[in-house]
């Protein structure tokens, strides 16, 4: 048994244990409710290999719920903007997918996250621009299934055990693939450490920035508490109400 595959039979005892006492990390926002069908047929018609489909709920909590009972979770409205101290625009997230772009100060263009999924899956996104993406959850969906499942194949073509496949996979939907697969090869020149295995291994090669960004976190903090959130707080939960929905949460 894989150590992150531990951590989640040990998160499930735990989870059980608060649904009896009423501990509020096992609540399931409201809004959640009205796009369950979705993730679920979005999984079904653009990525039906996953075996864990709980994981895209998981992940959209983590992107889009700051607070769990604000009507902002698991919204579709919901946006996260930044500007340069010349007031220009430095970084937009959009929706529950948190899809990204981010300008560099002199207004020139650093990433766009929707535009480069697009090139990847322009008959399945076709439909998704900058000016409707707050106005279709569908699409958000979506998108961030297509690129769960870019990153996926990318890593589970390495020879990984499955969780650390999506362990990886989570930190490269925050971070980028070539952030992850840089960690991985410094990992290989790393005394002790396993480049197929994230925690404890990949985890602890961070090559992103240490300076802080927002309150006392960098983006290696960022990142990494990513992995965390997504597979070890948020998951459990959702395997439990998808099942309890008569989803399948778990494929055998």
């Amino acid at each position: 048994m894989s150590m992150i595959l531990k951590k989640v039979c040990g998160m499930l005892v735990i989870l059980l244990f608060s649904y009896e006492v009423g501990i509020s990390d096992s609540y399931i926002p409201t809004n959640y409710h009205k796009y369950e069908s979705t993730v679920y047929n979005e999984i079904e018609d653009h990525f039906p290999e996953l075996l864990t489909p709980p994981i895209i709920a998981a992940l959209i909590e983590h992107e889009n719920c700051i607070n769990l009972k604000w009507n902002s979770c698991w919204n579709p409205k919901t946006n996260f903007k930044t500007k340069w101290d010349n007031g220009l625009p430095r970084e937009e997230g959009a929706g529950m997918a948190m899809l990204t772009r981010a300008w560099r100060s002199n207004g020139l263009l650093r990433f766009d996250t929707l535009t480069n999924l697009k090139m990847k899956y322009p008959k399945e996104l076709k439909e998704m621009t900058w000016s409707n993406i707050y106005d279709r959850p569908d699409l958000q969906i979506r998108a961030m299934v297509l690129l769960w499942k870019s990153n996926y194949q990318k890593f589970s073509n390495k020879g990984l055990d499955y969780w650390d496949v999506v362990a990886m996979s989570d930190a490269a939907y925050n971070g980028g693939y070539s952030g992850v697969y840089k960690d991985t090869q410094i990992c290989m020149l790393k005394k002790g450490c396993n480049h197929k295995i994230w925690f404890d291994n990949v985890e602890t090669t961070c090559s992103k920035s240490k300076k802080v960004l927002y309150g006392t976190r960098s983006a290696c903090d960022i990142n990494r508490h990513h992995v965390v959130d997504v597979l070890e707080n948020n998951f459990i939960k959702y395997i439990q109400i998808w099942d309890d929905n008569g989803y399948s949460g778990m494929v055998e």
